[in-house]
């Protein structure tokens, strides 16, 4: 008898989402973890991870669970060339595989226990798990079909392909609705955080942009908050990669609105206020402490201290390296000597965060964003 495999594609932009599906965090796992251990829970071991954009950062993580990676070189061309990546990446005496996006996160062990139960007393070219007659994710399916895989069209994925040719297959009714529920959207994961995490919720990238219209915010500082947040997300994804499970929709929230009482006085504490008053406690937070980060946030590498550093690095729309911003700074400020004491304070917390992050990842910054080495 052979193995039964399964293949997780991860290879995709997710553009749709507008955050890297794979690396955020669902309460004490990544998204992409979730799918691995619901197959190791049910005795899968031959487990392949299919990357492609931003491979690089799925390396560390795959690498620490002891998963194998086969990279998508065609990954832009879609699902379909992830998945035939995949099945021409399967061991030879695969008797059967599944296929389980790593945006179905929520697919649980036992679901994968009974179609390997049923597989095993009444084998089928494919097994559909279905709720409520919908079928869903993951099949399993015959490895005697990886030929017309392999040379199949993109045109219809996977599912078109297998409808106009299997006619030996098998549903298999569980009582499970996560095998229909991908993490499509930013709406569909935050009605996952909200739901079953515990993680904090927060306003997504739709509601920020409303903010902004709602308080009439100018154009260079939404593109200033663009900009930190292009900075955080990264950050974040670097450091989940690296074992953090930083929650990036919630400090993606914190960039785009740190900002949003610019201009009023005390304005991080306004903005503070308004983001409460939308329900966003947590965020409320992050971003009441954007201009000054509390102690007990500087050694910690979290949310707080993540915005707090994004913010320090951009001037206006631009990236900017501490030392160069410090120097402009200080020049400005040379008569003023309140203003300098609390400039170089603040940078300093910034340099500090920055050398923890560093330390971390083994790398300076500039590696992560070449416009700081042009400084």
């Amino acid at each position: 008898m052979g193995k039964i495999a399964a293949l997780i594609p991860a290879a995709g932009y997710s553009s749709r989402m507008g955050l890297f599906k794979p690396l955020l965090p669902i309460a004490s796992s990544l998204v992409l973890e979730k799918p691995i251990k619901a197959f190791r829970t049910a005795g899968v071991e031959d487990i392949l991870v299919i990357t492609g954009h931003k491979n690089f950062l799925l390396a560390p993580v795959l690498e620490g669970l002891g998963v194998k990676a086969v990279y998508n070189s065609r990954f832009d061309q879609g699902m379909y060339s992830s998945i035939q990546a995949g099945v021409a990446a399967l061991p030879e005496d695969t008797e059967a595989f599944f296929l389980l996006p790593a945006d179905y996160a929520v697919v649980s062990s036992a679901v994968i226990s009974q179609i390997l139960e049923k597989y095993r007393r009444e084998p089928h070219q494919v097994f559909y798990p279905t709720y409520n007659g919908e079928r869903g994710h993951p099949p399993l399916i015959s490895a005697e079909l990886r030929p017309y895989i392999l040379e199949g069209e993109a045109d219809g994925g996977l599912r078109g392909l297998l409808e106009s040719i299997v006619t030996d297959y098998a549903e298999i009714p569980v009582d499970d609705e996560g095998i229909l529920q991908d993490l499509d959207t930013e709406d569909d994961y935050r009605s996952l955080v909200q739901n079953q995490t515990g993680l904090a919720p927060y306003p997504t990238r739709r509601e920020c942009e409303g903010v902004w219209q709602k308080y009439e915010t100018p154009r260079p500082v939404i593109l200033h908050a663009q900009q930190v947040n292009r900075v955080a997300c990264t950050l974040c994804e670097y450091l989940n990669s690296r074992g953090f499970l930083l929650h990036t929709a919630l400090v993606q929230a914190c960039a785009l609105l740190h900002d949003v009482a610019k201009g009023e006085k005390q304005h991080a504490a306004k903005g503070r206020q308004i983001v409460k008053e939308m329900g966003y406690e947590e965020a409320g937070e992050i971003i009441g402490s954007h201009m000054d980060l509390p102690s007990k946030h500087l050694a910690a590498v979290d949310e707080y201290s993540i915005l707090y550093l994004a913010d320090k690095l951009v001037q206006g729309s631009e990236l900017v390296s501490l030392e160069k911003r410090l120097a402009e700074q200080s020049k400005r400020y040379a008569h003023d000597t309140l203003a300098l004491t609390s400039m170089h304070e603040r940078m300093g917390k910034a340099r500090q965060v920055q050398q923890n992050i560093e330390n971390i990842l083994s790398i300076p910054l500039s590696e992560l964003f070449p416009e700081l080495a042009r400084d």
